[in-house]
């Protein structure tokens, strides 16, 4: 297996991975609920929507939301790119997405269409986007790469803040709990 989520509610969790398929767990019996089996073998992330409904998958370049009871595909949305990560936004409303080639993305959760794309800050921004987080307040995307961290406003897609580092120490990130504090880390530190 690749990874594994664990549902709101504790007693489900998710788990996929090379040659398996994306498959609910209950954890008082240890069953298996459901299988998420569209392309089994390739799914690249997986994620559950904030209240266990819902589950959202990638696999080359598609991204797919599907019911977490009865694994019924609810809607997908084709993207030209396979993705590093997807992160599903405060509400269930909308779904995150970092695409292989660094350009995080803002999708609508019921209908998959495309809400809005995350453009570098400006022109001296010299790489594409590495990873990102979402901050517990559900409206800001924090994306790191090795320029260093941007803050987004996640409904308007303007970039907030731009913080500035050691190139070195950005090929991580993690926002606390509440919101008010990033920490990075990368090779040196």
């Amino acid at each position: 297996l690749r990874d594994v989520e664990v549902f709101p509610s504790g007693n489900r969790v998710l788990t996929w991975g090379p040659g398996a398929p994306a498959t609910v767990w209950d954890v008082g019996t240890g069953k298996s609920v459901c299988s998420l089996r569209h392309v089994a073998s390739d799914i690249e992330v997986a994620r559950v929507f904030p209240v266990g409904d819902r589950v959202v998958t990638s696999c080359r370049g598609k991204v797919v939301v599907w019911s977490a009871s009865s694994c019924r595909v609810l809607h997908e949305a084709a993207l030209a790119l396979s993705l590093r990560d997807i992160a599903v936004l405060e509400g269930g409303d909308g779904v995150a997405t970092i695409g292989a080639d660094g350009r995080v993305g803002i999708w609508s959760a019921a209908s998959g269409a495309s809400l809005r794309r995350l453009a570098r800050p400006d022109r001296y921004w010299l790489d594409s986007f590495s990873g990102f987080r979402l901050v517990p307040r559900g409206d800001r995307v924090a994306t790191f790469s090795s320029s260093g961290v941007v803050i987004w406003n996640a409904t308007s897609g303007e970039w907030l803040r731009r913080l500035s580092g050691d190139p070195d120490l950005t090929a991580g990130m993690s926002v606390s709990p509440a919101g008010d504090l990033l920490a990075t880390c990368g090779g040196r530190q």
